[in-house]
C-alpha cells in the first residue's frame, strides 16, 4: 500500500482539479486502510474547510446499496464550513457534479466514550436528543456507478461534501418517532420520490450504533453535539442550477435547497 498521506494528497489535488472519480484499486488492500486515507484527508482539507462537526453514514438503504453496488454502509466527516442552515444557495458550479441526497440527521446530547465493550441501541437512544431532516451534499467527481468500490469510496471521505440542516426539533417530542417518519423529496414543488426513515438499516439509530462501534474500532469516538446524517431514504438526485429541493419528514421542519 501506498503511504496514507500520499494518497490523501493526490485525492485532495484530484478534488481541486475536478478530476473524474477512479478506482485506487490495489493501493488501498483493506477497508481499514481506506479509513486511514480518509483521516489524512480530512487533516488535508481542515485548514479550509473547517474542523470536525460530525459524520455522514452512507449506503443505509437497500435502495442506496443498489444504486452503487455496494453491500455495506460507509462512513465519512462533516467539515464546519460545510454545513448549511436554514434555505440554503448551493452553486452547483462549485463541485464537479452535485448530487443531493435526502436523509434524517440525528443530534448527540452526550459523548459516546470509548469502552471495552460494544454498544447497545438503548446506548444510543440514550445518547442522541436532536433530529432534522436534511440533505447531504456529495460530489461524486462523475463516477462510474458501475465501477465504484468501497475502499476508494471511503477513502474519498465518503464523497461527503456538506450538508443542509432544517431547525432540529428534541426527541422529547411525543409526536416523533423517528424509527417511522414518511419522506418526500419534491423538486419545483412537485414530488419525486418518497421513503421511510426505517428504511435506514431498519432504524435510524441503528445507523448510529454502526457507528460507533466502527469508531469504537478505531480508538474513536462520537461527542456531544456531533451531528449524524443517517443515509438517504432516496436514491441521489443530481442537482441542475434553477432547481428548488424541499424535504419534509413528518413532525419536522423540511429541509430546502436552491441550486444556482
Amino acid at each position: 500500500m501506498q503511504n496514507p498521506t500520499e494518497l490523501a494528497r493526490a485525492l485532495w489535488a484530484q478534488h481541486r482539479d475536478r478530476v473524474r472519480f477512479e478506482s485506487l484499486g490495489s493501493s488501498l488492500p483493506s477497508i481499514e486502510s481506506a479509513y486511514d486515507v480518509q483521516d489524512e484527508l480530512v487533516r488535508l482539507m481542515m485548514p479550509t474547510e473547517g474542523a470536525p462537526r460530525g459524520y455522514k453514514i452512507g449506503l443505509t438503504s437497500l435502495r442506496m446499496q443498489q444504486m452503487c453496488g455496494i453491500d455495506q454502509p460507509v462512513a465519512g466527516r462533516i467539515l464546519e464550513r460545510r454545513v448549511h442552515g436554514g434555505a440554503a444557495r448551493i452553486a452547483a458550479a462549485s463541485f464537479a457534479r452535485l448530487g443531493v441526497e435526502s436523509e434524517l440527521c440525528l443530534i448527540l446530547k452526550e459523548d459516546l466514550p470509548a469502552r471495552r465493550s460494544a454498544y447497545t441501541l438503548e446506548d444510543i437512544a440514550n445518547a442522541v436528543d436532536g433530529a432534522a431532516a436534511a440533505f447531504e451534499l456529495i460530489d461524486d467527481r462523475g463516477a462510474d456507478y458501475h465501477a465504484i468500490d468501497a475502499r476508494t469510496l471511503v477513502a474519498d471521505n465518503s464523497w461527503n461534501a456538506g450538508v443542509v440542516l432544517a431547525e432540529s426539533s428534541s426527541l422529547g417530542n411525543a409526536r416523533i418517532d423517528v424509527g417511522a417518519l414518511e419522506g418526500v423529496l419534491t423538486i419545483d414543488d412537485r414530488p419525486v420520490d418518497r421513503g421511510n426513515s426505517r428504511d435506514a438499516l431498519t432504524h435510524p439509530f441503528a445507523v448510529v450504533l454502526w457507528l460507533a462501534n466502527h469508531l469504537r474500532g478505531r480508538g474513536s469516538c462520537l461527542r456531544a453535539g456531533d451531528l449524524v446524517m443517517t443515509g438517504s431514504i432516496v436514491p441521489t438526485r443530481f442537482a441542475k442550477p434553477g432547481e428548488h429541493y424541499r424535504f419534509e419528514l413528518e413532525g419536522l421542519a423540511a429541509a430546502e435547497l436552491r441550486v444556482t
